[in-house]
């Protein structure tokens, strides 16, 4: 009997005289960790991706409670760009703040670009002289700010307050 296997290479011959063969187990072991893995990159994918409008708010909410010197940030960015009559978009300040400005809260939280819509409609609150020049589409979470939904709970109540 040849060593080499016709479909497992080495590893599959020596099955064949080895009760236990290890290189099965190993290649087993792998399999399993792999599946692992790609189950729980789709539940991470379902989190992020499929975030309910309630959720997204909340999460918003929790991260300007969180991280309100972030988002004094933000708005100031905004109210620069009005000032400049540049375009402003709170997903490039994500980006841009990212790296540089710490955030605190849960880790769902921290500058996650699922919640720049609800920070952007956030920000135009706040700073309604931005409204022009803000870069968003249409959101789950417009019904929060566009009076046909009461939002779950406030989410701060202004820059100032």
């Amino acid at each position: 009997m040849p060593l080499v296997g016709a479909r497992g290479g080495l590893g599959r011959g020596l099955s064949a005289i080895m009760p236990e063969d290890p290189a099965d187990q190993v290649v087993a072991e792998l399999a399993r960790r792999v599946d692992e893995l790609e189950r729980e990159l789709a539940r991470h994918e379902q989190r992020t991706e499929a975030m309910t409008a309630e959720q997204t708010y909340l999460a918003a909410a929790s991260f300007v409670r969180c991280n309100p010197d972030a988002y004094a940030l933000v708005v100031e960015h905004a109210k620069e760009a009005v000032a400049a009559g540049e375009r402003f978009s709170v997903k490039r300040e994500f980006e841009d703040m990212r790296g540089k400005v710490p955030a605190v809260g849960s880790l769902a939280y921290r500058y996650c670009n699922a919640i720049t819509p609800a920070i952007a409609r956030m920000v135009v609150v706040d700073v309604p002289e931005v409204d022009p020049y803000l870069r968003r589409g249409k959101s789950k979470v417009d019904k929060y700010f566009d009076g046909t939904v009461e939002p779950p709970e406030p989410w701060r109540g202004g820059a100032d307050g």
